[in-house]
């Protein structure tokens, strides 16, 4: 984040996405003091980038990014990871490759003193991807939902109680450097084209080596790169989604089977259930918002897991695909992701 600050000037914006707090480990492996620790991670550095260049946006965000939003990535360029979790990893992988940002991890393995830098340029989805590389052990941890504690802190069943980072502040910033080296050779196109690849540096042997990183067929993640359409600002509201569908390339008379939508943050409500009566919703609803309330009893209703989709295909929607997403309870939504038969597509209103 720092390198970033000094990089960009005032010609870029850095968001940080991080859920943790600075530890007493930290003091080890992060340039702070130790009144730093306790303290967001992300609000620290955030604050450190915005001293280092003031004329820089920097957004911050205390929480995990796999809660962010399908569309967050929409308009990044480059993404830099360093992270210990690897459900973020994989997020952060699909993301990437979706909106075709080039990213760029950075990780070290400190009993053996080497700093790694692996570079993915998602120029479509023929490509390797983080969770190519995850060995059967890894998926099984992620399939637990597994979060490791590079604290050695366990904080409930779900988590591991691993030992501190075993590392020292010049490997990490070694790797660091290397991430940045990499950003550097890509934007200005120095030596030969990049590639999928990493880049590793021991410290025992005093050596560094490329490799190549390459797509795993058995992969378990879903690779594609989303096409986009731009729509004019206040059309999407008046639209259905068929016209969308339309918009997006699909033929109206020969939809895929598979044909579905995620429009904005919103869930497709089709039914409510309280006082053993269902109630008909069938529009899109904030899955955390009140919809209604029970006309016999007077409880909130929320959406019920079996009765809400999102994405939604289309087969639910059946006749309504025609109406527009102002009748459907979608008037506020900016952005549309229509997939199927192979293909998605990002719909997105013009600011």
């Amino acid at each position: 984040v720092l390198h970033l600050a000094r990089l960009v000037g005032g010609q870029g914006v850095l968001w940080i996405i991080d859920p943790g707090r600075l530890k007493g480990e930290s003091l080890l492996t992060h340039p702070i003091d130790p009144a730093a620790v306790g303290l967001a991670k992300v609000e620290y550095f955030g604050r450190l980038a915005k001293a280092i260049s003031p004329e820089t946006e920097v957004f911050v965000f205390v929480g995990p990014v796999q809660s962010l939003s399908p569309s967050a990535f929409d308009g990044i360029d480059f993404v830099f990871m360093a992270s210990d979790n690897l459900a973020a990893e994989v997020a952060v992988g699909r993301r990437c490759m979706d909106h075709r940002c080039v990213l760029i991890q950075a990780s070290v393995h400190g009993p053996t003193l080497v700093a790694q830098a692996r570079l993915w340029l998602n120029r479509d989805a023929s490509g390797a991807c983080p969770s190519c590389g995850f060995s059967k052990a890894e998926w099984d941890h992620i399939r637990r939902e597994t979060t490791f504690s590079c604290g050695g802190n366990g904080q409930s069943e779900r988590h591991v109680a691993t030992a501190p980072t075993m590392s020292v502040s010049f490997l990490c910033s070694m790797a660091a450097e290397m991430a940045m080296t990499l950003l550097l050779r890509h934007v200005l196109g120095l030596g030969p084209p990049l590639a999928d690849s990493m880049v590793e540096f021991c410290g025992y042997r005093n050596q560094m080596s490329t490799s190549p990183l390459v797509r795993n067929p058995a992969c378990p993640c879903r690779h594609e790169s989303w096409d986009r359409e731009s729509i004019r600002a206040g059309a999407l509201a008046r639209s259905s989604l068929a016209d969308i569908a339309r918009r997006a390339g699909f033929d109206p008379a020969n939809l895929p089977h598979d044909l579905s939508f995620l429009v904005g943050e919103l869930t497709y409500v089709e039914q409510l259930t309280c006082c053993g009566k269902p109630h008909r919703v069938a529009r899109f609803c904030d899955p955390g918002a009140e919809i209604t309330h029970c006309p016999q009893c007077g409880s909130a209703l929320r959406p019920q897991l079996f009765f809400s989709h999102r994405p939604t295909p289309a087969a639910v929607l059946a006749k309504r695909l025609g109406q527009p997403l102002r009748r459907l309870g979608a008037e506020g939504a900016r952005w549309v992701l229509v997939r199927g038969g192979g293909r998605s597509v990002f719909c997105q209103e013009e600011d």
